[in-house]
């Protein structure tokens, strides 16, 4: 008996199995796996048996079912992602259309106010200008009539 692998299966006993190695002329030198009561007196015992080379190719098929089956769920991740991404790119795109918009509205009116504004001062000027010319006329007339 000997303990050079570090993962083994489980018997039907549910126990960890423990390997040999088989000295028989068909399979001599060949590593092989055993319920760890086999041979025990006092101890029942199941019949399990496999191969250390089956149980490494079954292992390894494990594995890339594994492999296989999370490289399914990322690539479902991914297509997601890309899903997701895009939408949230079609809402920024909207969110700042509408933001754009209402900067533009916004701009639009305080432009017209400042117009009005600006109408109403150049109004003012003017009168004012006009009421300094009639003042400035009216005396400066009566000054030349004396």
């Amino acid at each position: 008996m000997t303990s050079r692998v570090s993962a083994a299966p489980t018997c039907d006993c549910e126990a960890k199995c423990v390997i040999f190695i088989s000295r028989t002329k068909k399979n001599p030198d060949r590593p092989f796996f055993r319920c760890p009561y086999y041979g025990q007196i006092r101890k029942t015992h199941c019949d399990y048996f496999m191969w250390e080379d089956d149980f490494i190719a079954s292992q390894a098929a494990m594995v890339e079912l594994q492999e296989t089956t999370i490289e399914r769920k990322m690539e479902a991740m991914i297509i997601q992602m890309n899903k997701d991404m895009k939408a949230m790119k079609i809402q920024i795109n909207k969110d700042m259309e509408a933001k754009i918009n209402e900067l533009k509205r916004d701009t639009e009116y305080k432009f017209n106010i400042l117009e009005r504004e600006i109408e109403a001062m150049t109004f003012q000027i003017s009168a004012d200008v006009v009421a300094f010319d009639i003042k400035h006329l009216s005396l400066g007339g009566l000054k030349g009539s004396k």
